[in-house]
């Protein structure tokens, strides 16, 4: 799995959520047609996109999930000829590119994450889109744990075994075994052309009070949603996380 940053000049100082849905079109723009439909028509997306606004600057985030999509978006995103990102509908038409920055996270990565012997227990999620779940029709819009779970453990299985197969008994031993012990979210509407999603963006920490290898399982399992996103429409700016670590002693734990 590989991210790519593209950090922008932001002249708004002003938060667009609406940024994320105009990218994802720019970038489909951009790609082979052939390549654009198949992206357009697959259930679980193999991209994420999100937007980060902060201190005049604008991130604009890809993460691509699949070896086989990474070659194409390295063409665009990476491209010496490519000096700015032009989306005619937001307040800000040019955002010119001051920097990239390219991080990458392989399945050896993540194997190595649920092997380690001294995996904590304890781990902030900050949900920096925002976050929504739909269940039955409905959109949940509160960091409900199963459902982070779920979601994450079907993208999962999506990309590295090829199939959306959620192991129930694994994902009710994570909820019996975890909780949220703090949080600070706050209620949002996403944008998406006429809708408006509810959701919400903000901050929990979770604690693990089951054995080693249910902690090295689950901080794997975070670690991977950090790149694949959470939630619904991660491909059009929604439901993007920041995973950390909280060690014993550490301030914020």
């Amino acid at each position: 799995m590989k991210k790519i940053i593209l950090r922008c000049e932001d002249s708004t100082n002003k938060r667009d959520n609406k940024l994320g849905v105009y990218f994802q079109g720019w970038l489909l723009h951009q790609l082979p047609n052939e390549v654009a439909t198949a992206l357009h028509e697959s259930i679980i997306k193999p991209y994420t996109i999100s937007v980060k606004q902060k201190n005049g600057m604008a991130e604009f985030i890809v993460t691509v999930l699949k070896d086989d999509l990474i070659q194409e978006v390295d063409n665009v995103l990476l491209s010496d000829g490519l000096n700015a990102i032009y989306l005619t509908s937001s307040k800000q038409k040019e955002f010119m590119i001051k920097e990239r920055v390219v991080k990458v996270l392989t399945e050896k990565d993540l194997s190595q994450t649920f092997y380690q012997v001294d995996a904590v227990k304890k781990y902030g999620l900050e949900f920096y889109t925002s976050t929504s779940f739909k269940v039955d029709g409905e959109y949940h819009f509160f960091p409900d744990l199963r459902l982070i779970y779920q979601s994450l453990m079907r993208k999962y299985n999506v990309i590295f075994e090829n199939n959306n197969h959620v192991d129930q008994d694994l994902l009710n031993e994570l909820v019996a075994k975890t909780k949220i012990v703090s949080y600070r979210v706050q209620s949002t509407y996403y944008p998406i052309h006429k809708s408006f999603i509810p959701g919400f963006t903000g901050t929990i920490k979770v604690s693990c009070f089951g054995n080693q290898t249910l902690a090295n399982y689950l901080n794997m399992l975070l670690r991977f949603g950090s790149y694949a996103g959470v939630g619904i429409k991660t491909s059009m700016g929604m439901g993007a996380i920041e995973y950390q670590e909280i060690k014993k002693g550490d301030r914020h734990g």
